[in-house]
């Protein structure tokens, strides 16, 4: 019979927290302080779980690169710290590569805070 979607989506999320998304993450801000970025879980549909690892990766390396050259937005700054963050619906070519896909949904993110 196999395994249901909701199994697979389960394992994914749970070896995307054990990957790059599980551990916190320190980036330099730009007044010297230490800004730490935890992805606890990376919900992504329609990926297979080897994709979402790779997506997932370049969601880490994009926001890395992010507040380490633009800093951190001022919204972001005041802001409590977020238990969830919805940068909204992001339109994905058909065939880019996962580690674009990571970039574009971290430059949402990051979008959201300038808000």
């Amino acid at each position: 019979m196999g395994v249901t979607r909701a199994a697979q989506r389960a394992a994914s999320r749970a070896r995307l927290r054990e990957g790059a998304g599980g551990l916190p993450r320190a980036v330099r801000a730009g007044s010297g302080a230490v800004l730490h970025v935890h992805i606890g879980e990376l919900v992504l549909h329609g990926f297979s779980p080897a994709a979402g690892r790779r997506i997932g990766d370049g969601v880490h390396s994009e926001l890395t690169r992010l507040f380490a050259t633009a800093g951190v937005p001022s919204a972001m700054v005041s802001a409590p710290a977020a238990e969830r963050v919805d940068a909204g619906p992001i339109r994905i070519a058909s065939r880019a590569a996962a580690a674009r896909i990571g970039g574009q949904i971290a430059r949402a993110i990051y979008g959201v805070g300038r808000k």
